[in-house]
């Protein structure tokens, strides 16, 4: 169909990027169903204390098979494939991304216990791994499958650096106002 959605130059599309918007609205309608399910089988073993659990068991389930089917996906004959532009615009390889940071959030009255130390080495890593990321990431490279780990890691390294109450260099640096 001329004029679709993957046609022409993409850097002339004023659309582009609200594929990403309709995945994260996608997955914002989906997370709390999900979640809704996984507090209503704890409540059927009668376990309150078992939701967090349970729902980061089924939050781990959907990011393992998002990131194998990304991974499927990206792995075509090559960024232009039509296999390659569904990996890279679907919700079902990119779900795996944001379920990443639902299981940080999941367990994130866990991360206040992390010394400062630890807290600065994996800010510092996380900031190093973005800007790799930013460096080696380009138009050819296969996204998101194998590609896409590097930034989300480096995302969830600097999330839990900041999550500890000893606010190392990173937080200080990221919440400076300039």
């Amino acid at each position: 169909v001329p004029g679709g959605y993957f046609d022409g130059p993409a850097e002339a599309n004023p659309f582009l990027h609200t594929w990403s918007l309709s995945v994260e609205e996608q997955f914002y309608l989906f997370l709390p169903i999900m979640l809704a399910m996984a507090w209503q089988l704890a409540a059927r073993w009668r376990r309150g204390d078992a939701r967090r659990p349970v729902a980061g068991i089924a939050i781990s389930a959907v990011v393992v098979m998002s990131f194998f089917v990304s991974y499927s996906w990206s792995a075509g004959p090559g960024v232009e494939s039509p296999q390659a532009q569904q990996a890279f615009y679907s919700s079902i390889t990119r779900v795996w991304e944001f379920g990443v940071g639902v299981l940080l959030a999941i367990g994130a009255r866990r991360l206040t216990w992390l010394p400062r130390a630890a807290s600065n080495v994996l800010g510092t890593a996380g900031i190093v791994m973005i800007a790799m990321a930013s460096l080696t990431i380009s138009n050819s490279t296969r996204f998101p499958g194998l590609a896409a780990v590097m930034p989300v890691a480096a995302t969830a390294m600097l999330i839990v650096a900041g999550a500890g109450s000893s606010h190392p260099w990173i937080t200080r640096a990221l919440s400076w106002k300039p």
